[in-house]
């Protein structure tokens, strides 16, 4: 009975903005005191409104999906309602989607520079030392990140044979990389 009051009081002063954009919902009241009374009647229905002077007239007005929809539910709008419903998920399933292609691709990118950083350690070392004065496990870990430049430390060394787990890949692809640098050291300090 409460909300049909509820709803029928407030029917002809409630804005709810269009839901594919931010989500905002508004009543209005001439007074004040009017629109504490709404904001108080709807924290006893634990919904978080606040007030705004607009006009001469007071707003009350709601940010967030969930707030909007419980009122919504609450004086029978429920057209409106499965609307903002349908909006809201669509938009959580888009945000999902887009921070996971994100970090996907921050990831490939991540991998890339790495490879390209692994790559330019293997090829100081070739050209000084040749590939075959390597430690053999360093060497076979060299001739899979030259033919492999575009995979992971996991998929190289799932290509070893035989296969390797991630951690000695990268222990193996890290002393690679000591050695580039001490020999590029020692060759600067020669010259």
């Amino acid at each position: 009975m409460r909300s049909r009051i509820f709803a029928a009081r407030f029917s002809a002063a409630v804005f709810v903005a269009d839901p594919h954009g931010d989500f905002h919902f508004e009543l209005t009241a001439e007074t004040e005191q009017l629109a504490e009374d709404l904001v108080g009647l709807m924290g006893r229905f634990e919904i978080p409104a606040r007030v705004a002077r607009r006009r001469g007239t007071f707003a009350i007005y709601l940010k967030v999906p969930s707030p909007i929809v419980t009122f919504l539910a609450l004086v029978g709008a429920h057209r409106a309602l499965l609307r903002t419903e349908d909006v809201r998920i669509i938009k959580s399933m888009r945000n999902d989607v887009n921070r996971l292609v994100n970090a996907e691709i921050a990831n490939q990118q991540k991998t890339a520079e790495a490879a390209l950083t692994q790559i330019e350690a293997i090829n100081a070392l070739v050209s000084v030392r040749g590939l075959e004065n390597l430690p053999p496990a360093l060497a076979e870990l060299a001739e899979l990140r030259l033919a492999n430049p575009e995979v992971s430390l996991r998929e190289l060394g799932e290509l070893a044979d035989p296969p390797l787990t991630k951690s000695a890949v990268y222990h193996r692809v890290r002393r690679i990389e000591e050695m580039a640098a001490e020999m590029l050291a020692g060759n600067t300090a020669n010259g």
